[in-house]
């Protein structure tokens, strides 16, 4: 389509203006959710598959709270401290690692697990995830067209495509490692399915949908909500067609 054709080149454009620029190094600034994920796909790609040795991460305002809590509970400060001095850590660190609980993943698994994938197949260099996250942005178009027409007509559809195409908002993030785009495209990605499943009811396409309502989930929990929210409009289409069934044959 030519609407994805051309979302392509923009990004293309907009990668050859940042790919050797500053923009592509915000990895680096340890207060940064793209530290975080950068250096979790290291730790993957190092060895720990289960990503046991992954600390959440101490920013400042994770600093702030800690401190907040030592004022309030002065005991428990002193024996944070006396904990950390063994264990040349800092007592906040401590503190949130404790609240956290061990085993358990500070954030969603799938996208620093898809950085790893990448790392170790290309090379630990952030430029290589903006350029899937890109053509996900660039594939995000062609959603966008799919679901507006399909709810509005042809020229919301080709309107709303061509603002995702040109919008710097939609194409900032596919080239910071963070995982916006890839929310996106499965938020729209789930609209599609479940607006088609909706229409002609399968198992095939139920699956499909369970399938990658599951694999948002582990990108950002949230898709939860849209987990009930397909249900209950599952639920609710089918009685409707019960009911118009049952009037047309009293009819």
């Amino acid at each position: 389509m030519a609407i994805v054709a051309a979302a392509v080149l923009v990004r293309i454009l907009y990668f050859t203006q940042i790919a050797s620029s500053p923009c592509v190094l915000l990895h680096r600034a340890s207060q940064t959710d793209m530290a975080f994920f950068d250096g979790w796909a290291r730790e993957i790609v190092s060895g720990d598959l289960m990503s046991a040795r992954v600390e959440p991460p101490l920013h400042d305002w994770h600093g702030l709270i800690a401190e907040r809590y030592f004022s309030r509970h002065p005991d428990e400060a002193r024996a944070y401290v006396d904990r950390a001095e063994h264990a040349n850590a800092e007592p906040g660190a401590l503190l949130w690692r404790d609240w956290l609980g061990r085993g358990r993943f500070y954030q969603e698994p799938l996208y620093p697990y898809l950085i790893a994938l990448t790392y170790a197949i290309l090379g630990p260099d952030p430029r290589w995830v903006f350029v899937w996250q890109m053509l996900l942005g660039a594939a995000t178009t062609a959603l966008v067209l799919a679901v507006t027409r399909r709810a509005f007509g042809d020229r919301a559809g080709v309107l709303a495509a061509a603002m995702v195409c040109l919008g710097g908002p939609w194409i900032y993030p596919e080239a910071v490692l963070v995982r916006t785009t890839l929310l996106v495209f499965a938020g729209f990605g789930l609209v599609l399915l479940l607006d088609r499943a909706l229409e002609h009811p399968s198992f095939r396409r139920w699956f499909w949908i369970g399938l990658a309502a599951g694999g948002a989930v582990l990108l950002q929990a949230y898709f939860v909500m849209f987990l009930a929210a397909a249900a209950a409009f599952a639920l609710f289409d089918r009685r409707s067609q019960a009911a118009g069934a049952s009037d047309r044959k009293s009819t």
